[in-house]
């Protein structure tokens, strides 16, 4: 566990799953962006699954014995989509039960929990962007167990802030922007879905959103991602365009992939509830991803 801040008497924040791309992001935005003096100027305390095991109970218990949390920020997550589809007890475990035993552990300690969501408790035959009190139909393992936790998480506490989110990256961990950037770089031409829409997400930014929420004393379900939204044909022919690439960026149908999970074919979701509560703006993805790739 890493303190990052040393002050005990001061409010305190608590990162699970904190070695994540997310989690990492929080960290980072935490100390470079001197946000804990909005909390208070309190202890950061940083934990991954090797100190704190969200499918443990036990494990849950042992952290808050060490530390006063006030505020828990739940960024650990099995996030393989088609690796939920055959590991469906991992899934639930994860995304459903920890979210279920964290919220428990804080409403005993008296803390506040954010926990991270996801698009995918929707089944994407929307045709407008998707509100926080639309009713959820997962079409996988993985928006099911997601969808569980939520709900596992609604039913154990009260003080908590649920942000779902979509299409995330970030510098910390392979995803869809490094993919496109390291095979654009190793093949003439890729193809890339055009049949799937949804809005990509800058970590650094949803990181920043979490905080603002907490900051204005936010309760309830929250969408967030970058303002817009793209297929993922043409989020890869803007990775293309901004890094330089000289890849040929070729459209294809879902179906030709062939994967175990089934993908929303549409994931916009309406964010005006979040600006509406932090009174904050959100960038365009677009400009998201220029702010990416001058770090990449």
């Amino acid at each position: 566990m890493r303190h990052l801040n040393k002050n005990q008497d001061k409010k305190s924040i608590l990162i699970v799953g904190s070695q994540g791309m997310l989690g990492r992001e929080v960290v980072e935005v935490l100390q470079q962006d001197s946000w804990i003096q909005t909390f208070g100027g309190g202890e950061i305390h940083a934990c991954d699954i090797d100190e704190i095991d969200i499918t443990d109970p036990q494990s849950i218990a042992q952290g808050f014995e060490r530390f006063t949390a006030e505020l828990l920020i739940n960024c650990a997550a099995y996030t393989d989509v088609d690796g939920c589809e055959t590991n469906r007890r991992q899934a639930f475990a994860v995304n459903g039960d920890g979210p279920g035993h964290l919220a428990r552990a804080c409403r005993a300690h008296h803390s506040k929990l954010i926990h991270i969501s996801t698009d995918f408790v929707f089944n994407g035959r929307g045709d407008r962007p998707y509100q926080p009190e639309d009713p959820p139909d997962p079409i996988s393992v993985y928006g099911q167990s997601k969808l569980a936790g939520e709900r596992a998480l609604q039913e154990n506490i009260q003080d908590y802030i649920i942000v779902r989110t979509s299409w995330l990256f970030g510098k910390h961990g392979e995803n869809f922007v490094s993919t496109i950037c390291r095979l654009g770089q190793e093949r003439p031409y890729l193809e890339v879905v055009d049949d799937q829409v949804g809005s990509p997400t800058y970590a650094v930014d949803l990181a920043r959103a979490l905080l603002h929420l907490a900051a204005a004393g936010a309760r309830g379900i929250f969408h967030f991602s970058n303002e817009g939204h793209c297929t993922w044909y043409e989020f890869a022919g803007e990775i293309v365009r901004q890094f330089g690439l000289r890849t040929e960026i070729r459209p294809i149908r879902s179906e030709k992939l062939d994967r175990p999970a089934l993908r929303p074919s549409w994931s916009v979701m309406d964010i005006t509830r979040y600006k509406e509560a932090t009174g904050q703006s959100v960038r365009r993805w677009q400009d998201a991803l220029a702010d990416y790739q001058r770090q990449f």
